[in-house]
C-alpha cells in the first residue's frame, strides 16, 4: 500500500469517528450512541485505541520489544490519548466560527493556556488563542507518537475553518472530519515513518 493510500484510509478512519464523536453526522449514522449511555465514548475510545496502537507498533518496531513491552504501550498510549480527546474543545469555537466562547468557563487546559496566550500576546477568543488551545490538546492526544498533534492539529483546524466554506455540509463536520481527521492520519503516518514502520 503506498503511503498515498495509507494516508487516505487513515483519514478516513480518524474523521470517521471523530465525526461520530462530535455527533456531527445525520442522525441516522449516529442514533446507535443513544441505545445505552455509555456508546457515546465508543468513538472516542476507538480514536484513542488507533493512537494507542499506533504507538506500540511504532516504539515496538523501532526498540525490537516484547510483547508484554508492547502492550504496556498501547494500554498507557490509549489512555493517554483518550485524556487528551476528552479536553475541552470549547475554547477555539471563536476560531471556527461559533461566535464568542464565555470567559467564565472554566477546564483543566485553561489555566496552562492562559498562560501561554498571555506569553504571546492572546486571550480567550482570539484566533491565536484557538491555535494554542488546538496546539497543547493535539500534543497531549498525540503524545504517544511524539507530540507531533501540536502541530498538526492547529493546522488541521485551520484548513477546516477554510473549508466548510467551500463545501456544502455542516460546518461542525468539517471541522472534525476534516481538522481531526488530516491531524490524527498525518501524526499516525509521520510517527510510523519515524520509527521505520513504513
Amino acid at each position: 500500500m503506498t503511503t498515498l493510500a495509507q494516508f487516505v484510509a487513515l483519514f478516513i478512519w480518524m474523521g470517521f469517528w471523530a465525526v461520530q464523536a462530535g455527533r456531527s453526522m445525520p442522525k441516522k449514522w449516529t442514533a446507535w450512541q443513544d441505545k445505552a449511555n455509555w456508546l457515546s465514548s465508543v468513538p472516542e475510545f476507538i480514536l484513542a485505541l488507533s493512537i494507542g496502537l499506533s504507538a506500540a507498533i511504532g516504539w515496538g518496531d523501532k526498540f525490537d520489544l516484547s510483547w508484554l513491552a508492547k502492550g504496556i504501550i498501547f494500554v498507557a498510549g490509549s489512555a493517554i490519548s483518550y485524556a487528551g480527546i476528552q479536553a475541552a474543545t470549547w475554547a477555539y469555537l471563536k476560531w471556527e466560527g461559533y461566535g464568542k466562547p464565555k470567559e467564565t468557563r472554566q477546564s483543566t487546559l485553561r489555566p496552562l493556556n492562559d498562560a501561554i496566550g498571555k506569553l504571546l500576546g492572546y486571550k480567550l477568543g482570539d484566533k491565536g488563542y484557538s491555535w494554542i488551545w488546538a496546539a497543547t490538546k493535539g500534543f497531549i492526544i498525540t503524545l504517544p507518537l511524539g507530540g507531533t498533534g501540536m502541530l498538526f492539529l492547529p493546522l488541521g483546524k485551520e484548513l477546516a475553518s477554510r473549508v466548510w466554506k467551500l463545501l456544502p455540509g455542516d460546518r461542525w463536520f468539517h471541522a472534525e472530519f476534516t481538522g481531526d481527521g488530516i491531524a490524527y492520519a498525518v501524526s499516525v503516518l509521520t510517527f510510523l515513518w519515524a520509527t521505520g514502520v513504513i
